[in-house]
């Protein structure tokens, strides 16, 4: 103010310190939108259906890669790039998902492949029918 600049504090209300805006004069809230909870079991299943339909292109599955597509809007998998990464991760501890060592069927290097256990994802209700 000292400058005689007009000060906004753009902040979300009750996280902005009082003084901070006491200083400054003017706040401008920020509204919270709150994305509708999604249900984990859901977003497993899809991604469960994405690695079961088939390789990828280059004839494996990495946990990147899985990772990769379920970013994808067009892959149609619900929730935030967060929710995804977090099924993933739970697919892995679950035992649905495994790191097996591998060859690259194309150039021959070392890599470490993601393979779907289809048991394992029935038991858990994430496969229908395998």
């Amino acid at each position: 103010n000292r400058f005689g600049q007009r000060v906004i504090i753009a902040g979300v209300p009750d996280c902005t310190a009082r003084d901070l805006v006491e200083a400054a004069g003017e706040q401008d809230p920020i509204e919270v939108v709150h994305k509708p909870s999604v249900d984990g079991h859901e977003v497993k299943s899809a991604i469960v259906a994405m690695v079961a339909k088939g390789p990828s292109p280059l004839k494996y599955w990495s946990v990147k890669m899985i990772d990769q597509w379920s970013q994808m809007e067009h892959r149609g998998i619900p929730g935030t790039a967060k929710d995804r990464r977090d099924a993933i991760g739970e697919l892995l501890l679950e035992g649905v998902l495994l790191r097996q060592p591998g060859q690259d069927p194309k150039n021959g290097r070392a890599v470490t492949m993601a393979l779907l256990d289809s048991e394992a994802a029935q038991k858990l209700g994430y496969l229908r029918n395998a």
